[in-house]
């Protein structure tokens, strides 16, 4: 891999001050995996920088930061197409249980390989995986293959046998939740800000209803000790709403308030089932939120409070979530629907203009995650991780100067992800010239394809008894 790469004759959108940044004939010298210098490609070119690898934009490049994918679940990718078009209140518990007995390492293996490789095709450079366990993934994944991550494992006290069910309170397994902490710390303790930044890690209570309140406040407090965030799906939907009720007598939201725990070191997924003040309260408190519109939409037929937080102006990123229920791990997706569903949802067409959204999946993004200071911006001293899109393409055609720029709207409402020519993360090419470099694809694509078909046969008994809504239309012949 080269050790400097200069990129010339560009547009750049830095992401710094409160738009795009923009440079409209710029370059960006890159040393090693830091960027040293950003600005004109007159100045650039002028500075005598040794270029062992040059990429010439012609005027016809864009470079940004690379996506930030707030929040992930890679593993799930292997039961894509299996999880939709069902009540929410069965989405969990017959369309995914189904398979979680069965998912061995291979399979997590497998399908956080495939999701990392769809989300470097469409421009994610950083991966918010979320799942358990989550060490298999480091060591054998995300720091051989040169990848950022920031790595969550799951805590919960759910039982790994017996039935659960949705109309009364699940039971827990405290053994199993203090387990996990203990595994979740001592990941933290091992990896969290190690190759040189490009490893961090968050301690993961996997929701409200799925851990006792006694052990999530314990985690709040070694959230302090060890100045790491709390990633935790919050407010998350009916069947949530109903044990939290259940158990508590109170709403997720009020309770967490109610015991101290709304505070900035709380990264909160989804809140689709928050109230308005509810909102305002977690924007207040500095709660950092991610949005998974896909998802939800496809889930619980609810349009994530994306825009409403902002109003508030609490601190938001984006995340595919899984591609069990959303289908894919391509931020370009979310950064489209996410847009639609908000100006719908508002009847407001200037809600969450394309600029925001871009500044949504990078540099705030990067806040959400706490790592605004490695990455996020296009910033002399930042890490290398940036993508190029070539604008020569028909989704991004005409590209217009004058009387205003037209690429960023392109590029939210258009763009596909086949028109990224480049990624480069921590300073290496992961995609050139449109070809994945840093694992063998062909691999990847059988590997994933022969596990899920295991994956999918061992539980697919359990998945057909559930009688999902799902199953019932396949057996009545409708697809």
């Amino acid at each position: 891999m080269s050790e400097s790469i200069l990129i010339k004759n560009s547009i750049i959108f830095t992401m710094k001050g409160n738009g795009l940044g923009v440079i409209e004939d710029g370059g960006i010298y890159i040393e090693d995996d830091e960027i040293v210098e950003v600005g004109s490609t007159d100045k650039i070119m002028k500075t005598g920088y040794k270029r062992d690898y040059v990429i010439d934009g012609n005027h016809e490049k864009v470079v940004l930061p690379g996506f930030i994918d707030c929040h992930m679940h890679t593993y799930l990718i292997l039961i894509k197409g299996l999880a939709q078009d069902v009540p929410e209140i069965e989405w969990m518990h017959k369309t995914i249980f189904p398979f979680m007995p069965h998912i061995k390492e291979k399979h997590l293996i497998a399908g956080a390989k495939l999701s990392i490789l769809e989300g470097i095709k469409y421009g994610t450079t950083t991966f918010g995986d979320y799942g358990y366990p989550m060490e298999p993934l480091l060591k054998k994944v995300y720091i051989p293959l040169g990848l950022r991550v920031v790595a969550t494992p799951t805590i919960n006290a759910i039982p790994e046998s017996g039935e659960i069910r949705p109309d009364s309170p699940y039971p827990f397994d405290e053994e199993k939740a203090y387990k996990r902490l203990e595994t979740n710390k001592a990941l933290i303790e091992k990896y969290h800000e190690s190759y040189n930044g490009r490893v961090h890690v968050m301690l993961g209570p996997q929701a409200v209803d799925m851990i006792p309140l006694e052990i999530l406040k314990k985690i709040f407090e070694i959230s302090k000790e060890l100045s790491v965030l709390v990633h935790m799906h919050v407010a998350q939907g009916g069947r949530e709403y109903k044990q939290v009720m259940m158990r508590y007598g109170k709403p997720t939201i009020a309770l967490l308030n109610k015991e101290g725990l709304l505070s900035r070191n709380l990264v909160a997924v989804h809140c689709h089932y928050a109230m308005e003040k509810e909102l305002k309260l977690m924007a207040k408190k500095e709660v950092k939120m991610v949005s998974c519109p896909s998802s939800i939409a496809i889930i619980d037929g609810i349009v994530p409070p994306l825009a409403r937080y902002l109003r508030y102006n609490g601190i938001a990123g984006l995340g595919s979530d899984q591609a069990a229920g959303n289908n894919n791990q391509s931020i370009l997706s979310e950064l489209k629907i996410g847009a639609l569903l908000s100006k719908t949802k508002e009847r407001d067409p200037t809600v969450l203009p394309a600029w925001k959204m871009l500044r949504i999946s990078t540099i705030e993004g990067a806040k959400v995650m706490g790592i605004d200071d490695h990455v996020g911006s296009i910033e002399t001293g930042k890490k290398a991780d940036l993508i190029i899109f070539d604008l020569k393409h028909p989704t991004l055609t005409p590209r217009i100067f004058y009387p205003i720029r037209n690429i960023a709207h392109n590029i939210v409402y258009a763009a596909r992800g086949d028109e990224i020519e480049y990624v480069i993360v921590n300073g290496n090419v992961l995609k050139e010239k449109y070809q994945i470099t840093f694992i063998d694809e062909h691999k990847v694509l059988k590997d994933a394809q022969k596990t899920a078909m295991e994956l999918a046969k061992k539980g697919g008994r359990d998945y057909l008894s559930s009688r999902s809504l799902l199953v019932k239309n396949f057996e009545q012949g409708f697809f």
